[in-house]
């Protein structure tokens, strides 16, 4: 009964070797195996979100003293707001 065959040619499990070839001493390069050509395309968006993540951290200080000119109406939105809306086009144009 020692040549019960598997089902569909399984046999069960059986032990693991060492399947990688052998050297015989002589330093032989290894063989090339074909290179492939891999290619990465980032977004617009991308790089627009990373040079955000590479900002400085916020000036609290800075923005408390805006919110407190806002609320008290001395805040100059027109002018303030047009001279960055043009620093951030100079910065990130849009192609």
């Amino acid at each position: 009964m020692s040549n019960i065959q598997g089902i569909n040619g399984y046999s069960g499990p059986s032990a693991v070797t060492n399947q990688s070839p052998q050297t015989t001493g002589s330093a032989q390069p290894a063989k090339k195996v074909a290179e492939s050509q891999d290619s990465v395309e980032i977004s617009q968006m991308a790089r627009f979100m990373n040079e955000i993540a590479m900002m400085p951290e916020i000036r609290t200080e800075k923005v408390n003293a805006i919110r407190e000119a806002l609320a008290n109406g001395t805040y100059d939105v027109e002018g303030n707001l047009s001279a960055a809306l043009d620093r951030l086009l100079e910065e990130h144009p849009i192609e």
